[in-house]
């Protein structure tokens, strides 16, 4: 039979004499083999804290410095709050760190009262740091052609007020209206009547909406935990420490980290099994 015991609270663990010693708040538990399965920081009300962190150390590991990942990042003098719950499908991301170009890539992104959300950015949250620059490609030109296609558009529609007209590029009206209220460009004028360097402003933009990261949201926002136990230190096969014999671990206690869709529970699940497995022979 297998007895859970609930709402025991682990406040040690050491090995001596082959057993391991688990001290709880009123008793201690004697094993030959120890997993630890305590999760990462994430999601703290559902009691992981990252005491498994603390406790693998106290037992020797490296533990690599735990962050919050699949998590939003909140941008620094953020003027799009009252655009919260706008998608950008299929947009071209790109993340610079230090005015060099990191990485690249495209998906859906959602604009939030704080910053930015969304597979686009939780999936690659795990790269960003505070002061990278995320720039978003709105619309699939590049600023040559661009600038070509908006002209045919001015010549052919120039009556139209400058929003009615830049609507007609797939873009949330309110995104363009902001983004039009931000470069202090008039949106209900003609847009025959649109200025050389208003026109060039538009272009910059639409080609390169620029954002710098303040930060990632907090453990209680961020769906996992970066970091944890060094991998070197763990024996793939069987999930079982290199450090302390007979010590396994088990899910996001580990320094792994997958994007959205299943692949951190399958990561857990996984994990877990070849552990037990390999356990269960022993006994």
């Amino acid at each position: 039979d297998i007895k859970i015991t609930y709402n025991a609270n682990v406040e040690n663990i050491e090995q001596k004499n082959g057993l391991f010693k688990v001290q709880s708040s009123d008793k201690i538990y004697q094993s030959k083999y120890l997993i630890l399965a305590a999760g990462g920081k994430s999601f703290p009300k559902t009691g992981s804290t990252g005491d498994g962190f603390e406790i693998a150390k106290s037992l020797g590991h490296n533990i690599v410095e735990p962050r919050p990942a699949l998590a939003p990042v909140i941008i620094k003098n953020y003027q799009f709050r009252m655009l919260s719950g706008i998608s950008l499908r299929n947009k071209e991301i790109s993340l610079w760190k230090n005015g060099d170009l990191f990485k690249s890539w495209n998906d859906d992104l959602l604009l939030t009262h704080r910053g930015l959300s969304g597979p686009g950015i939780i999936n690659y949250s795990r790269y960003m740091q505070q002061g990278d620059l995320i720039n978003i490609k709105l619309l699939n030109y590049n600023k040559k052609e661009l600038e070509s296609d908006l002209l045919k558009k001015i010549e052919r529609e120039g009556r139209l007020n400058l929003v009615n007209l830049l609507i007609k590029y797939p873009i949330a009206q309110r995104l363009i209206e902001k983004i039009l209220e931000l470069a202090k460009i008039d949106g209900s004028q003609n847009a025959a009547h649109l200025t050389k360097d208003e026109r060039k402003e538009i272009i910059d933009t639409f080609s390169n909406l620029k954002f710098e990261i303040k930060s990632l949201a907090n453990f209680n926002q961020s769906m996992v935990t970066k970091g944890g136990i060094d991998l070197n230190e763990i024996n793939p096969q069987n999930m079982e420490s290199k450090i302390v014999n007979r010590f396994f671990a088990a899910g996001e206690v580990l320094d792994i980290d997958g994007d959205t869709g299943g692949y951190n529970l399958q990561a857990a699940f996984s994990t877990a099994y070849s552990a037990g497995k390999y356990i269960s022979k022993q006994l």
